[in-house]
């Protein structure tokens, strides 16, 4: 039929995108002026994500790795590592340690700014993590792996980071999922 929208198509990334890190697009089959349709021939939505599990929720299965986001209040955008493999992926990882190679014993600058690198150890920042938990319900996931080799974990609901000079943890403990997702990696 003339005059009809296509689908969307997939979500790709976006270097140049001027508000988002990700766009889709649909095409118009007979677009005005020269068919009858009401469309204009091309359409663009561009996607600015506020954690790793808005990630995997519009763009499927990706690997894990470091993606861009856009937080939803200040729209500032970060850079996150999302672990897109455990447990149905979608996790915003907020600490990663490994070797410890990055020296953890910090400032409180550090700790609310954050410090390492997405690729091997970091702390992601409390400031961060405030915004992008005081906007919907969270789970934290921790991992924990021992120097013996085995690991372990536990999952706590209802996290969030409270902003202000303390930033206060809190968080709930069970199982369900909901909302973000958020990781912490020992």
């Amino acid at each position: 039929m003339d005059g009809q929208w296509s689908d969307w198509g997939t979500w790709k990334s976006c270097d140049r995108c001027q508000s988002g890190n990700y766009f889709r697009e649909r095409v118009c089959n007979n677009p005005f002026p020269f068919g009858r349709a009401s469309c204009s021939g091309e359409e663009i939505e561009v996607g600015a994500f506020a954690d790793c599990s808005e990630i995997r929720q519009n763009l499927g299965r990706v690997p894990s790795g470091v993606y861009h986001i856009t937080t939803w209040k200040t729209n500032q955008n970060a850079s996150v590592f999302c672990d897109m493999d455990t447990d149905q992926g979608g996790w915003t990882v907020f600490q990663h340690r490994m070797n410890g190679k990055v020296d953890f014993y910090r400032n409180f600058s550090s700790y609310e700014n954050g410090f390492g690198s997405l690729q091997g150890e970091f702390w992601l920042g409390l400031k961060l993590m405030n915004e992008m938990t005081s906007r919907t319900s969270n789970d934290l996931r921790i991992d924990i792996t021992r120097g013996s080799g085995s690991t372990g974990y536990a999952v706590y609901a209802d996290f969030s980071v409270g902003a202000g000079s303390n930033y206060t943890l809190h968080v709930g403990y069970t199982r369900s999922k909901s909302g973000g997702k958020y990781t912490l990696f020992l």
